[in-house]
């Protein structure tokens, strides 16, 4: 469990802000300078205008690029910036370049009752962070809310047309989800969804935070979604909150080994081995259907070293959320009818 992440972190910058409100931790991982300064920069803006959180917030920002990747000026140009020097942002640097890994180490680093999870390559909307933890509130005198994720949209949209505030969940076909617009205004219960969610820091420690297992790309979403539902908890969306991500190619890749194995985790570790099975076969299906021999021989014996490596590697996660959990991931989809 994270017990183990202060393994991952090679740097991390003492606290500047005595009991703050927020901690909002912002994974970069070989991003451009220009980027990460403006999500930054407009991040400083949005919770100094808060009356509310001036002055009672911090923001970590945790690289995790590796020596493969292509793009390094981003930390580079933080470490030396103002808004490090005299700023409320702390400097985390981990040695994997696993998502799970930074955004769990800048958990873990952090001091603010309620922590944010957020990109690199993101604007805010106005008064973001303060209606966010507003919002968590009044949710959370009527319900066991664990995580509340904000609606979220590609920049140059607007926000009648293009903000998803959900995945739909297709657990059974991808063990993921699609992007998806309800049109709803008001706060309401999801599956899951993707980065940009609010959390208790206390709770986010007591649950685990991520696997640290997983690779740097894919699983860790449904991963901490369906672990939090598992345990007894609520994922809500408030789509009246929103960011807008920049998509746009990173300095960085990622290949279907690194997916397959982060599915199959997250599978495995919150379904256990039914759900293990079934997309494990599912990829079985798809190497035959797409190739030839010898290709598939060579890519089925692959996959099964994937499959051993996910069960060593997942096993005893997986073993302590079926021992602290409420639900099966089956009863859940039946009660709320995911597919």
């Amino acid at each position: 469990m994270y017990e183990n992440i202060s393994h991952y972190i090679d740097a991390c910058d003492a606290p500047k802000v005595e009991d703050p409100i927020i901690s909002v931790v912002i994974t970069s991982r070989a991003e451009a300078w220009p980027i990460l300064c403006m999500t930054l920069q407009n991040i400083q803006e949005n919770l100094n205008s808060s009356r509310w959180l001036k002055g009672r917030w911090e923001c970590l920002v945790v690289f995790n690029s590796n020596e493969e990747d292509k793009d390094v000026e981003g930390e580079t140009r933080f470490k030396e910036c103002n808004l490090r020097k005299f700023g409320a942002f702390r400097y985390v640097r981990t040695n994997e370049p696993s998502s799970s890994i930074a955004r769990s180490a800048g958990v873990y680093e952090a001091i603010g009752d309620y922590v944010y999870i957020g990109d690199s390559h993101q604007i805010f909307g106005f008064n973001f962070f303060e209606s966010l933890i507003r919002s968590y509130e009044t949710i959370a005198e009527y319900h066991p809310i664990g995580i509340l994720h904000s609606a979220l949209g590609w920049m140059s949209g607007v926000p009648d047309k293009d903000l998803c505030d959900r995945y739909t969940p297709l657990l059974k076909a991808k063990f993921w989800g699609n992007w998806h617009r309800t049109n709803s205004l008001e706060p309401h219960i999801i599956c899951m969804k993707g980065t940009s969610f609010l959390m208790l820091r206390k709770y986010a420690l007591e649950i685990g935070l991520w696997n640290l297992n997983f690779k740097p790309y894919g699983g860790n979403e449904p991963y901490l979604n369906l672990k939090v539902w598992r345990l007894g908890q609520e994922v809500w969306v408030d789509p009246r909150i929103y960011v807008w991500h920049l998509a746009y190619k990173r300095n960085y890749c990622w290949n279907n080994d690194i997916l397959w194995f982060n599915t199959l985790l997250a599978a495995y570790t919150i379904g256990g081995n039914e759900w293990l099975e079934m997309h494990y076969q599912r990829y079985c299906t798809y190497i035959k259907q797409t190739h030839k021999e010898p290709t598939v021989s060579r890519y089925l014996v692959n996959l099964q070293h994937i499959k051993a490596d996910v069960v060593e590697k997942g096993k005893s996660d997986m073993e302590w959320i079926n021992t602290n959990a409420k639900y099966t991931l089956n009863e859940l989809m039946n009660i709320y009818a995911w597919e």
